[in-house]
């Protein structure tokens, strides 16, 4: 109403100035101007509410869409990461079961200590055979030896059958390795692969000596014997280190 009584009184003065004969005008105007001047200003203070709260629905949709993006962005980082430690813990833990394998045959190369089959009756000798991988006709050739002759046999045959197996542990070590070197750091691979190669030429050397006896170096299990044990403790406390620190962040190939 303040609106109207402005007005009111703008229009008395012109009244004052014009005379009375506006007087009857001015009274209709207080009757129904007053009552249209509040509808007027009361829709437009309406519309201008409406369209300040549309305004406020509209930042606060930005907004809510903003924080949705972020936290998705954050889930989706965390599930990443998790999803790649996770994979580098099965990618480090199991290559290192598999290097200790090859590296605990590797150590007893050519180390074995075998028993004296000149000792044994032929069914002391039987029932020891009968617990190896033993093909029948290697055990039968072997029993047809005069008793003195058997062991030199028997561990020609038990050399032969552990350098097999340590090449066969070998590969699986460098085919894991290879499959999984993507979730390694390269430190972490280039020690596994530092080992490897240790494995690898004191291999070949110890078959070249098992098919050529006048092959006889040891150069490289004496590399091996040198160099493996330092190599594997490094491993070690690089591997505990991404394995249990709490600061450690997820490995970069």
């Amino acid at each position: 109403m303040d609106v109207v009584n402005q007005v009111t009184q703008y229009l008395g003065q012109i009244v004052i100035a014009a005379g009375g004969g506006v007087l009857i005008g001015l009274g209709l105007f207080k009757l129904y101007g007053g009552k249209w001047l509040d509808a007027h200003f009361g829709r437009r203070l309406i519309d201008l509410k409406a369209e300040h709260d549309r305004q406020l629905q509209d930042l606060k949709s930005v907004h809510d869409a903003s924080l949705r993006h972020i936290q998705s962005t954050i889930d989706r980082e965390i599930h990443r990461a998790k999803k790649v430690y996770d994979m580098e813990f099965e990618a480090i833990s199991g290559a290192w079961s598999k290097m200790r394998v090859c590296y605990d045959r590797s150590s007893m190369m050519d180390r074995e200590v075998y028993p004296d089959l000149a000792l044994l009756s032929d069914e002391q000798v039987i029932e020891s055979l009968s617990r190896l991988n033993m093909r029948e006709t290697d055990k039968k050739a072997l029993l047809a030896l005069p008793p003195d002759q058997r062991t030199e046999k028997y561990k020609a045959w038990a050399l032969w059958e552990e350098m097999l197996q340590l090449r066969r542990d070998r590969k699986d070590m460098v085919d894991f390795i290879q499959a999984n070197a993507i979730f390694m750091s390269k430190e972490v691979k280039a020690k596994f692969e530092s080992l490897e190669q240790l494995v690898l030429h004191a291999l070949a050397e110890w078959h070249a000596r098992l098919t050529n006896s006048d092959f006889q170096s040891i150069a490289h299990r004496t590399a091996f014997d040198e160099k493996a044990p330092g190599l594997r403790a490094e491993l070690e406390a690089l591997l505990r280190e991404r394995l249990w620190s709490p600061d450690i962040t997820v490995a970069r190939p």
